[in-house]
């Protein structure tokens, strides 16, 4: 076995598919993306036009930096790179090229890639594609759920570009604004509502709140608006034993005038009264 034959044997790089190294012609890398083949470009005109060590990529959500572990003085870019097949075999051959710190969840493997070796990707066959792993922040609101990143609704956002637009997500629990301050959430961007920063201006629609509770169920519509903020969201209170009646759901609103004659109000037996039809009731309603 000749040389090229034995290299071919052990690398991550298909023998049958023929190295192409990112030029600045190159609209884009298939399994790469749009954001690691900017940073790879950039990173090449960098070193092209003499730059220091200070490499800074133009998105700030990319992380990068150097000195770490065995990559010392070569810049790296933390990355998620989704496996074609087996886990293990895609970070052996991600290793081979140089990434460090490499952990894996399922199919995804995340790690420390050096930016010169992004243009290798593409002709991996262990690799389905890869992405920058961003830096960490909210995705909409003050405060996102570590119930996004786990569900991978986060990967599903960006792989099939949906968010929920379209579709209504009810919850049900206790209350959802008895503590106050739920348009706090809105202005937060933590909930959809008019003057929410984010443009999901279209309020969360209260079926039927509760007079006491722990506004649980606004919580539950804070996690969902995280993992699809462009679904309408509805809530309407679980608790089936709360007797506050409400017009037109439990009767229908009347107005009227109750007149007692004088010497009526010295009367303790003096009583008046006035028909209220009910509406749906499976039990009676209490008279005030």
């Amino acid at each position: 076995m000749d040389s090229h034959q034995e290299r071919d044997r052990f690398s991550p790089i298909s023998s049958d598919r023929p190295f192409r190294p990112l030029s600045t012609k190159d609209e884009s890398l298939f399994k790469l993306g749009s954001d690691l083949t900017e940073l790879s470009q950039e990173y090449e005109n960098f070193i092209e036009g003499g730059g220091s060590d200070d490499f800074e990529p133009s998105n700030p959500l990319i992380q990068v930096g150097d000195d770490i572990e065995d990559t010392a003085d070569v810049p790296v870019v933390a990355i998620e790179a989704v496996a074609s097949g087996e886990t293990e075999v895609l970070i052996r051959d991600l290793e081979a090229l140089g990434l460090q710190n490499s952990v894996s969840f399922g199919r995804i493997a995340n790690g420390l890639l050096p930016i010169d070796a992004l243009e290798n990707l593409e002709n991996l066959n262990t690799l389905k594609f890869a992405r920058p792993a961003y830096r960490p922040v909210t995705n909409i609101g003050a405060t996102t759920s570590q119930g996004d990143i786990s569900m991978r609704s986060d990967i599903a956002r960006n792989t099939f570009g949906v968010d929920g637009s379209g579709v209504t997500v009810g919850a049900l629990s206790d209350s959802y604004d008895f503590l106050g301050d739920a348009d706090k959430d809105v202005v937060s961007g933590d909930l959809p509502g008019v003057g929410n920063p984010f443009g999901n201006t279209t309020p969360v629609n209260v079926l039927r709140d509760l007079s006491s509770g722990s506004d649980e169920g606004r919580a539950i519509l804070q996690l969902v608006h995280d993992v699809a903020p462009g679904a309408e969201l509805a809530f309407h209170t679980a608790n089936l034993d709360d007797d506050t009646a409400l017009a037109g759901e439990d009767y229908t609103a009347q107005s009227g005038t109750l007149t007692f004659v004088g010497g009526d109000q010295r009367k303790r037996s003096s009583s008046k009264s006035s028909a209220i039809p009910t509406l749906n009731r499976t039990k009676p309603s209490l008279s005030i």
